[in-house]
């Protein structure tokens, strides 16, 4: 099998071409005078498959475009024309052991040598795609078509593994560049049904893209209804919120409350340990008929109980009636009027009590018989003032 190759060719009245492997080697190196396209297609396919044509002119010569057409080869040129100094450093670099025979093989090596350098990262990753899908045995087919067409990679791999009569009729147009009319009805058939087949896609896609279109309209209305599940959410969330500190509050108030309960409670025990030593009183601060059935629910006014009242101006017959039957002893800071002195037992103290609190007094049990007689006293003298009058 010969080997595929790259050609440099410099055409003129004496023309030459260098054919190089795809590692850089030279296979032939030949010039001449009267070296027809003819003549070098023949010595060029007499030692290698030429896959690349290349030349060291940025315009592309007829003779090197004719090669490249009647011999299946793909074009490489230079963006500009190649100067002495980068064919010497294409020389130096590739071909250190050349001994120079003429400038026309010389120009031609060096063109090759200029199109090898282009193709090597095209060739490594190749080499590497090859190995990596266990394509050694098509290696030279797969090269081939990789130079000569530039096809992707995969594509040239689906050729080359799945032999259908498409795939076969490319890799026999790349290799002879040529058609004929049954290769011809053929790839036309497979491109009506390929053809028929787009539309058909053509027409799922646009229902697709229906479906795509109702379902984002259905998406978009979902995404309003979570946001204003949302709202909704963060709404209950902030009233709970709120809820929870109003009750935190309500607790702290409770707390309090609590707390002054139970300061009132420890009042009440350290008052109840003084009673037995103490004349326990009840306190109204007025003698008022409101006043006394309010708190008569808690002190329960009984027989001969002493009773405090702050402000002795303010009072009801009903309640002095009341007190009178029960023979209740009435305190005051100061006198009492002639109704209430008329009814109850009235004892004036300036500063009565031991100890006190809202409803209940303790007083000395002394002071208060010594002002009780006091005030019998003055009740006989003022009853013997009016018999005397």
């Amino acid at each position: 099998m010969k080997p595929l190759a790259v050609i440099g060719i410099d055409p003129g009245t004496t023309a030459a071409f260098a054919a190089i492997d795809l590692q850089g080697k030279i296979i032939s190196l030949a010039s001449g005078k009267e070296f027809t396209l003819a003549k070098m297609l023949a010595a060029v396919f007499e030692v290698c498959q030429p896959v690349i044509a290349a030349t060291d002119k940025k315009k592309i010569p007829s003779f090197v475009e004719e090669f490249s057409r009647k011999s299946g080869a793909r074009l490489i040129v230079p963006e500009e024309d190649l100067l002495w100094e980068e064919k010497r450093m294409l020389m130096r670099t590739y071909y250190p052991d050349y001994k120079y025979q003429n400038h026309h093989q010389s120009d031609c090596l060096a063109a090759a040598a200029y199109a090898y350098k282009k193709l090597l990262p095209a060739l490594t990753k190749m080499n590497v795609f090859i190995a990596k899908h266990h394509l050694e045995e098509l290696q030279e087919k797969f090269t081939r078509l990789a130079l000569r067409e530039e096809l992707h990679f995969a594509s040239i791999k689906d050729i080359l593994t799945r032999p259908t009569p498409e795939n076969k009729i490319i890799e026999k147009v790349v290799d002879e560049h040529k058609i004929i009319q049954k290769d011809f009805m053929r790839l036309y058939q497979s491109f009506s049904a390929s053809k028929q087949e787009s539309k058909l896609l053509h027409t799922e896609l646009e229902e697709r893209e229906r479906e795509c279109s109702s379902l984002a309209s259905v998406n978009q209305r979902l995404q309003q209804q979570a946001r204003n599940v949302n709202q909704r959410i963060d709404t209950l969330l902030k009233f709970k919120e709120q809820r929870l500190q109003l009750q935190t509050q309500e607790i702290a108030g409770k707390q309090k409350q609590i707390d002054h309960l139970f300061e009132q409670l420890n009042e009440l025990y350290a008052f109840i340990t003084h009673v037995p030593r103490f004349l326990l009183i009840k306190k109204l601060n007025t003698l008022g008929q409101k006043e006394f059935e309010g708190k008569n629910k808690i002190l329960r006014f009984q027989e001969n109980d002493i009773l405090f009242v702050s402000d002795p101006s303010i009072y009801s017959l009903h309640v002095l009636q009341e007190l009178q039957q029960k023979n209740i002893t009435l305190i005051c800071r100061q006198k009492g009027c002639p109704d209430i002195r008329s009814h109850c037992i009235t004892v004036q103290l300036d500063d009565p009590f031991i100890l006190d609190t809202e409803y209940f007094a303790l007083l000395d049990r002394e002071s208060l018989q010594i002002n009780r007689n006091d005030f019998i006293g003055q009740l006989l003298s003022e009853y013997r003032g009016d018999r005397g009058a």
